[in-house]
């Protein structure tokens, strides 16, 4: 690792001392440029700004935590659409009361998860599986559409909020 550099960190555990060593694929001369980048970016910002380096540096550590959460959170709202979409397909598929009451319990946890109100739904898989006619199917389509819709809208409005 010529010319890479290496960081060794010691942490004492009582009277042990660890130490944990981080190499990064980075050259002395790259790194002096983009401390030399960052540091003449902070120089700018204060200038723009009434805040101190190190407030704006923590600040966009702080920036940086949110973006983290709202990933998960934007993450945790893609597994549930995809989960509504293989359940309402299950049921497409085989329209039987079995089906129905799965559908039915992975609703259920989406609105208690999520906070979401998703009856248009249920009411609509609840007519598709009494008749499946071509006019309850467009419906259960059109529910399930709408149902990502909130979820998505809710997330989003969720991410506005927090900003």
């Amino acid at each position: 690792m010529k010319n890479h550099i290496t960081v060794r960190f010691h942490k004492r555990d009582g009277d042990i001392m660890n130490e944990v060593a981080i190499s990064f694929k980075i050259s002395v001369a790259e790194l002096l440029r983009q401390c030399f980048y960052v540091y003449m970016k902070l120089r700018e910002l204060t200038g723009r700004t009434d805040m101190q380096p190190r407030e704006l540096f923590e600040y966009f550590l702080q920036q940086q935590k949110k973006l983290q959460v709202k990933e998960y959170d934007l993450d945790r709202v893609a597994w549930y659409i995809v989960k509504l979409c293989y359940t309402v397909q299950a049921l497409k598929d085989n329209p039987s009361q079995g089906q129905q009451l799965r559908a039915n319990g992975i609703i259920k946890q989406v609105e208690e998860r999520l906070k979401v109100d998703l009856t248009e739904l249920k009411e609509a898989i609840k007519k598709y599986t009494e008749a499946k006619t071509k006019e309850n199917l467009l419906a259960l389509n059109e529910a399930l559409k709408k149902a990502i819709m909130k979820l998505i809208t809710d997330a989003l409005k969720a991410e506005v909020v927090t900003q």
